[in-house]
């Protein structure tokens, strides 16, 4: 695929993703978003790995960052996330957690544009979903998002997403220039 193709497949795909957020999208909408989610995420990560995300209904980005969870009558574990998506990430497995647990998380996101880095910490609640032992991963669900968090990790994933997106085009299509 073009470079210029993928940009504006993504930008295309960003728009619904936002829509679809907030509210329903039309049925020919959510096949447009289905298309355009495949066609990115074998772009960016294979075949293999598109078909596990089709099972999901939001784009998880592998993106590192430090977290720090509570559960309630523990103390806090520093970790740092494997990958983060609207409404959840993914952190190592702590064997002494329950899938159902809820806990706080605190992380800081960051935005950088041209010269402007903003930062802005979340304290939200979770609760555990999942645990895979195979991988030593846990995952974490976001519980009670208010409109304005919702916001602030939609920026972060597709932030980071488009990071992702360029640089895929940029290896693919070093000599093309951009429009």
């Amino acid at each position: 695929m073009e470079k210029v193709e993928l940009k504006n497949l993504f930008l295309e795909f960003r728009k619904l993703d936002e829509k679809k957020l907030f509210t329903p999208l039309t049925q020919l909408e959510e096949i447009h978003w289905a298309e355009h989610h495949e066609v990115i995420m074998k772009a960016l990560f294979g075949e293999a790995f598109s078909i596990l995300l089709d099972q999901r209904s939001n784009i998880r980005v592998p993106l590192k960052i430090p977290v720090e969870y509570t559960i309630k009558g523990r103390p806090p574990i520093k970790t740092e996330t494997s990958d983060i998506s609207l409404f959840g990430m993914c952190i190592p497995l702590n064997p002494t957690v329950k899938v159902g647990s809820g806990l706080k998380i605190k992380f800081i996101i960051i935005y950088k544009k041209w010269i402007f880095r903003w930062h802005k910490k979340l304290i939200l609640e979770g609760r555990i979903n999942w645990a895979s032992l195979a991988k030593d991963t846990m995952g974490v669900e976001f519980m009670n998002l208010t409109e304005k968090t919702r916001i602030h990790l939609f920026r972060i994933v597709y932030i980071h997403l488009g990071k992702l997106v360029e640089a895929y085009a940029e290896q693919c299509a070093p000599n093309q220039t951009s429009s």
